[in-house]
């Protein structure tokens, strides 16, 4: 018997999500001193590294947030849970932020927590917006 909620989405279309969550992990966690230096005059002016955020994180959102277009969700319960995936993804930004406390050369840094939720928000009003890809009702 399905559930109201019951969305049919196959765990397969959640792997690149997942794959993904441990590529974030595995960068946050490298010292700074692995992390390689990049030094061009208009690097300090536009810190690209606050981009970088909030794309890896937006493809974060984004690559969650897939596989309920693909399932048999309700328009209405596919809102809910894109907002739900959003607010998870953004103190997922945050938890990264606390776990670099504990990596040598590497800091918290607000900032960065802002960018990554600026990047799953652009995800969000993307697929909240575009009516094209909502699911269906069958």
């Amino acid at each position: 018997m399905r559930t109201p909620e019951h969305t049919g989405v196959r765990f397969l279309y959640f792997v690149p999500g997942i794959i993904w969550f441990f590529l974030i992990l595995f960068l946050i966690c490298l010292p700074q001193s692995k992390v390689p230096e990049i030094e061009l005059w208009w690097i300090e002016i536009v810190k690209p590294d606050k981009f970088i955020h909030a794309i890896m994180f937006g493809i974060q959102a984004f690559l969650f947030i897939l596989p309920y277009k693909k399932g048999d969700t309700e328009p209405k319960v596919f809102r809910r849970k894109i907002v739900f995936i959003g607010i998870v993804v953004a103190f997922w930004g945050l938890a990264t932020e606390y776990i670099q406390l504990q990596v040598p050369g590497r800091s918290f840094e607000w900032m960065d927590w802002l960018a990554d939720s600026v990047g799953v928000m652009l995800v969000l009003i993307y697929f909240l917006r575009n009516k094209k890809i909502q699911p269906s009702n069958h």
